[in-house]
């Protein structure tokens, strides 16, 4: 019985179990009821009261370049943020915000929001391309395909 747990521990001591913890990233279409493209989007709870989610400066730009969402086809956009249902708008463009030297107080945020519903529609489409997903839109096949 000894020799049995000596053998599992020493088994179990060598043996490392690695869980993979990269995402895969989801693209994300939608539309809204108006142009957003250039101001910076909040995530906001589930009764849209309060921020739950909100970038830093420096998270406005990935190698030099605002993530701005790309203009697809048919008003839908295609998500560079990681938004969601939840989504608002600040009445701050990408470009005030970053020149910001801190971070605003989140009550100074919220009080920013000029839209806390701006979501006409919006899609998870799995990993699907960009030429992929314009391809969807023209044939009206959002729906059918992604959530």
């Amino acid at each position: 019985m000894r020799f049995l747990a000596l053998l599992l521990i020493v088994f179990s001591c060598g043996v490392k179990q690695e869980k993979s913890t990269h995402k895969m990233k989801q693209t994300i279409i939608y539309k809204t009821n108006g142009d957003y493209t250039y101001l910076v989007p909040v995530l906001l709870n589930n009764t849209k009261t309060e921020i739950v989610s909100y970038p830093h400066m420096s998270d406005l730009k990935i190698n030099g370049k605002f993530t701005y969402p790309e203009k697809l086809t048919n008003g839908y956009l295609l998500d560079k943020r990681g938004i969601n249902r939840n989504v608002a708008f600040l009445k701050y463009t990408y470009d005030e915000y970053a020149s910001f030297k801190e971070v605003p107080d989140i009550e100074v945020l919220y009080k920013s929001i000029i839209d806390k519903n701006p979501i006409i529609e919006i899609y998870t489409c799995g990993l699907l391309n960009k030429s992929e997903i314009i391809k969807l839109i023209e044939r009206n096949e959002l729906k059918s395909i992604c959530k």
